[in-house]
């Protein structure tokens, strides 16, 4: 990514700032940008703050406008007419902003001036906190800031030296040289680095500080996101004939990292011999949202016996998804997994000749499938019981009808946050699993993908009062002790009924079972009619990565959620019972959510 401000098209709704009439302006506004606003539907110019105009050292003039709201353009003059130069959001609507041109006999904290006036600062009149930026030779840049309420000084960017300064002094108190890489947070006021302790938290996470992380494998890729905050890596490594991936995520300020192993994948004999001589980056690609092969007769099919000739490879945690070509009307999937040193291979029916991987798009234990010119989609996930099911179709053809599948039914209305909206009930197999579903028979309307739903053995929490919740007790008396109290609206599947019990399990990865009292399920059709209340809460922004368990005391190693989780039941006041979309269930303490910023 270059250095130029980073792109944030967002528009800015007017604050409650007022606007100054624009003869305050620092610079007179252009007609010609004037009626430019108008006709795209900006009438109102009251909502802009500021303008002002500096020159190139080539003579070239730039012009930059503030909203009210923070929203920042350029505009780039050229002849009778001008274009847009950039596009950002610096700033929120809290600011009193104004503009500020640069003056080459005022000095710097760092004892410099500033060679010409190709700059300017936007400042806060509330408080002088500001954001400097001038011509780098290049492009319209950040050079630096002051963020009063983190830092009682200046920061100073020139080039890839950063350096801070406290209020009353000319020598810095700290010079960090930052990868290329790390430049692109520059643009949010509320992303630069507060503190000389917050850029070391980010260098540590910059492709010179990572790549030695796993010795035995080789740093294949690095991308710094959100401003600098986090990171993602690949690494690989050839061992035993095999190729091993590890994916993993970093947290600025966090020593815990997100690793993902991916499948080991054996490799031919072939291409072995070709990774001694030729660059590893033509031969195999390891950021996993493309075909992994970038040649043919890359994969041991001794090891790993699939029929045709693969198109596509995927290689995810739990599986290598493989997508071969029988011939131009036939393809199938692959489903290859390992244990204990010994792949197996699962594979779907005959598949049409015409479908594809949509890898960009598809995440750990996802796939998703296109086909007749991406008019048809469809995306499968990885359940918790590890069978690989329908969760979505998209049919932009004649006649067109999209739907969400759930691990309990099928979505007809947004789902996110609970099972209202959901039709109750096993989906058909031959409709629902990968392995066995016909995608020329796809459901086209809502009737038709009803019909396929079976409800029986299925159930949902109906308390007659919905601030109650029901226990799942592991044994069919009261008194027993309760993995849990549940809210109306959560599915169960109903094993057998003894007496006023049912015995039931919550998702599908086995952790939940136990009984429940039947007079508070509801059954058929009667679970159409029962409103979900689970808690509108999301985890807490630290927390997104943060790991369920399977026991109360949260004791044990943890795992990874999916991220559409419900929160089905309590614990007391100190847990919550997680579920998700694919069945997967677990504990975590109520204090790591809240409601969000509305």
């Amino acid at each position: 990514m270059s250095k130029k401000l980073m792109c944030l098209v967002i528009l800015a709704t007017a604050m409650c700032i007022a606007a100054p009439a624009m003869a305050d302006y620092c610079d007179q506004m252009p007609q010609i940008v004037i009626d430019e606003l108008k006709e795209e539907g900006h009438q109102d110019l009251s909502v802009i703050a500021d303008y002002i105009e500096v020159f190139l050292p080539d003579g070239t003039k730039i012009g930059f406008s503030i909203t009210t709201g923070g929203f920042m353009d350029g505009y780039r003059f050229e002849g009778d007419g001008f274009r847009y130069y950039l596009q950002t959001y610096p700033v929120d609507g809290l600011w009193d902003i104004a503009f500020r041109r640069h003056d080459t006999t005022t000095l710097r904290p760092d004892g410099s001036y500033y060679p010409d006036e190709s700059g300017f600062n936007l400042v806060n009149r509330n408080n002088g906190d500001y954001i400097a930026y001038h011509y780098d030779g290049e492009y319209i840049s950040v050079c630096g800031w002051r963020k009063a309420s983190d830092y009682q000084g200046h920061v100073i960017l020139n080039g890839n030296q950063l350096s801070y300064y406290l209020d009353g002094t000319k020598t810095a108190e700290a010079t960090f040289t930052l990868d290329d890489a790390l430049r692109t947070w520059i643009g949010a006021f509320d992303k630069l680095p507060s503190t000389p302790e917050t850029v070391r938290e980010q260098l540590a996470i910059t492709e010179t500080f990572v790549a030695k992380l796993f010795p035995d494998y080789t740093l294949r890729s690095h991308q710094l996101n959100n401003y600098g905050e986090e990171a993602e890596a690949i690494y690989s490594k050839i061992e035993g004939g095999c190729l091993y991936t590890k994916r993993v995520v970093f947290s600025a300020g966090n020593d815990d990292i997100d690793v993902t192993d991916a499948i080991p994948v054996p490799l031919s004999a072939s291409l072995l011999k070709r990774l001694e001589t030729e660059p590893f980056d033509e031969l195999i690609t390891t950021h996993g949202n493309s075909d992994m092969f970038l040649v043919e007769d890359a994969l041991d099919l001794n090891r790993v016996p699939v029929p045709g000739m693969i198109i596509e490879a995927d290689a995810q945690e739990n599986a290598l998804i493989l997508l071969t070509r029988l011939d131009e009307n036939t393809s199938q999937i692959h489903i290859v997994t390992l244990e204990d040193g010994v792949y197996s291979v699962a594979s779907s029916r005959l598949l049409p000749g015409n479908v594809y991987m949509d890898i960009v798009h598809s995440d750990e234990d996802e796939i998703s499938l296109e086909w007749n010119s991406q008019d048809q989609q469809a995306g499968f996930q990885r359940m918790a019981d590890g069978t690989w099911q329908l969760e979505w179709v998209m049919n932009s053809g004649a006649p067109s009808f999209d739907y969400n599948v759930e691990f309990c039914g099928v979505a007809y209305e947004w789902t996110n946050q609970g099972t209202d909206g959901v039709y109750i009930g096993s989906l058909s197999s031959g409709m629902n699993n990968l392995l066995t579903i016909d995608l020329n028979q796809l459901p086209t309307s809502m009737e038709s993908l009803i019909s396929l739903v079976d409800p029986d053995g299925w159930a949902v929490v109906n308390n007659p009062n919905p601030a109650d919740r029901l226990h799942l007790r592991v044994e069919p008396k009261r008194g027993a002790k309760s993995l849990g109290k549940f809210y109306n609206g959560t599915p169960v599947q109903v094993h057998e009924t003894e007496g006023d019990w049912c015995r039931v399990s919550i998702g599908l990865d086995g952790h939940l079972e136990g009984w429940m009292m039947k007079e508070y399920l509801a059954f058929g059709e009667q679970m159409q009619d029962v409103d979900c209340v689970f808690p509108q809460l999301g985890l807490k922004e630290e927390l997104q990565n943060a790991l369920a368990h399977t026991n109360q005391d949260m004791s044990g190693e943890g795992y990874r959620m999916h991220r559409t989780m419900w929160i089905a039941g309590v614990v007391d006041d100190e847990l919550y019972v997680i579920l998700t979309n694919r069945g997967e269930t677990g504990y975590m303490p109520q204090e790591w959510f809240w409601e969000g910023n509305g």
